[in-house]
């Protein structure tokens, strides 16, 4: 029997957290014949984790967790505070490594899957890539589930890592095709780089009526609805922007939903603050402490998802399609792969307000339109995005190794 560590230590409760709880599951059923061995970081508490029967807790730290999180500064400074930080962690990151290396051979590990919130990559994540191939494991996967484009210096200052990838992993993978070429143009790794489309899983755990409840539902409007924490590259503000749009432009009632937590105070009130001034108290309801919001979808009439940057994928998008909700979408990172323009919804220029709201005039001014457009997502979900499909593609992959 195969023992298979699959790892992840990403510390927000999102979509990479998401995507490795629920290729754990799938790995499950797809190779019974193989023992799945679920793995995080000790003092990770990120509550979907405990969701995964059998999980393990490695005695290993993060920087974070033992030098505290790394706030934003000008460069002179940034600078001989990340030399500092390293030295300080390179005694936590030897016994890390060592405590990696003690459980890959305690556990007779063959082959090892992690699950990397981002290249260059999760420092936990990259010590158990070393460990691995120090004791030889024989299939050892890098999965990049995001990526920033790097100028050349950046690209330079990165070759040491790029080595260490190409030397430890015998394969890498990322969720779209975008996300491929932006890595491989910006790096200096010299393996194929695989593409496997995050699958989305769903398990409903509300009631309709409870749903309704939380939102403050009103079923005499047109629902239009977003779900991403308050961070600025979400693009809150450029979602409440149309929404005024839309509003001074349609005799239709409109009920606007944020469903999202505040990780950028700042940004939170200045969206707060857009909303007050603009006379939006009674259009617009901020939801927060749901964590089950892709079961909220299925209550818009459509999603939009005005992200400015870091959009690997488009995991919101697919949610959205799995419902029968039409994506009005900037054209941002991986989401136009998952949204096809004119038929799931309707993709706009990153920035574009106006094209985004005048998108949303045209769904709620032609009902048969989005009523056509949520029955193409549906079908264009169950042919690339489904669950299942994910995990036959990862189960392959082991497989084959």
């Amino acid at each position: 029997m195969k023992n298979i560590m699959v790892f992840c230590s990403n510390p927000v409760n999102g979509g990479t957290a998401q995507i490795f709880v629920d290729v754990v599951r799938q790995l499950k059923i797809q190779l019974d014949d193989a023992k799945i061995i679920p793995c995080i970081n000790r003092n990770n508490d990120v509550e979907i984790y405990d969701t995964i029967d059998d999980l393990k807790k490695i005695e290993v730290d993060s920087e974070t967790t033992v030098l505290g999180k790394l706030n934003s500064a000008p460069v002179y400074i940034r600078i001989p505070r990340r030399f500092y930080r390293n030295i300080k962690y390179s005694k936590y990151k030897r016994l890390n490594i060592q405590e990696f290396c003690r459980f890959l051979v305690e556990n007779k590990i063959d082959s090892v899957m992690i699950h990397n919130g981002g290249y260059i990559g999760d420092d936990l994540c990259n010590q158990l890539l070393i460990a691995a191939e120090k004791v030889r494991v024989k299939n050892r996967i890098m999965i990049f589930h995001n990526d920033l484009h790097k100028n050349f210096l950046r690209k330079s200052l990165c070759r040491g890592y790029d080595a260490m990838i190409n030397r430890c992993a015998t394969q890498t993978v990322t969720v779209s095709n975008f996300t491929r070429e932006r890595i491989l143009d910006s790096s200096y790794l010299n393996k194929d780089m695989k593409v496997i489309y995050n699958g989305i899983s769903y398990k409903p755990a509300e009631s309709i009526e409870r749903k309704k409840a939380k939102l403050q539902y009103r079923e005499d409007s047109f629902h239009v609805g977003m779900v991403g924490n308050f961070f600025d590259n979400k693009g809150q503000i450029h979602f409440l922007k149309s929404i005024k749009t839309v509003i001074d432009k349609s005799d239709k009632t409109i009920q606007a939903f944020i469903i999202g937590n505040i990780y950028d105070k700042e940004y939170y009130e200045r969206c707060i603050k857009f909303i007050d001034e603009n006379d939006l108290q009674d259009t617009v309801k901020i939801c927060q402490g749901i964590l089950n919001a892709k079961e909220y979808y299925e209550l818009f009439d459509v999603t939009i998802v005005p992200s400015l940057y870091d959009e690997s994928f488009g995991l919101i998008s697919a949610e959205s399609m799995r419902g029968g909700t039409p994506v009005v979408a900037y054209a941002c990172g991986g989401i136009p792969e998952v949204v096809r323009n004119g038929v799931d919804g309707f993709i706009v220029p990153i920035g574009d307000v106006k094209g985004m709201s005048n998108a949303i005039l045209k769904l709620i001014d032609d009902a048969e339109l989005c009523f056509q457009m949520g029955e193409d997502a549906i079908k264009h979900f169950n042919e690339s995005f489904k669950l299942e499909i994910m995990g036959k593609e990862y189960a392959e992959l082991l497989q084959d190794g």
